[in-house]
């Protein structure tokens, strides 16, 4: 099903991302891994290198939480892989008070950014090559 199916993930350095990318390359999908941390996506990418060395994948260390860097994760992933069959945006944060316990609702701004803001990028700047390539955006 997912054999050579083209797949970029966010927050793929850690937690569910880290296991879908190493369930997919195992399924021998075509993967670009984003999240901040480039050591621990080098982590991730020796570990399915050394599971599945067939795999095809790239890291791109990137802030989603920034407009132009969606754009380059979009170039970019394009760039290596020709198109994107699926994309998982998997990044995200929760918020572990309550409202009312919030000081100053922009603190909840960060939360916006990378929660909804980064999908919205990230599907804007796809948006014309999905629509070509009928692929899906998680």
């Amino acid at each position: 099903m997912f054999k050579k199916k083209n797949i970029v993930i966010t927050g793929a350095s850690q937690g569910l991302g880290q296991a879908m990318a190493m369930l997919l390359a195992k399924h021998e999908a075509n993967l670009v891994l984003c999240a901040r941390s480039e050591k621990n996506l080098q982590s991730v990418k020796e570990n399915i290198l050394n599971n599945y060395p067939q795999t095809k994948i790239k890291i791109l260390a990137l802030d989603i939480c920034e407009k132009e860097n969606n754009k380059i994760l979009i170039e970019e992933s394009l760039k290596f892989l020709g198109s994107i069959d699926i994309f998982i945006a998997n990044a995200g944060k929760s918020m572990w008070s309550r409202f009312s316990d919030v000081d100053n609702p922009t603190e909840l701004l960060d939360l916006i950014k990378l929660n909804f803001m980064s999908v919205v990028y990230a599907s804007y700047f796809s948006l014309e090559k999905k629509k070509k390539s009928k692929g899906s955006f998680l």
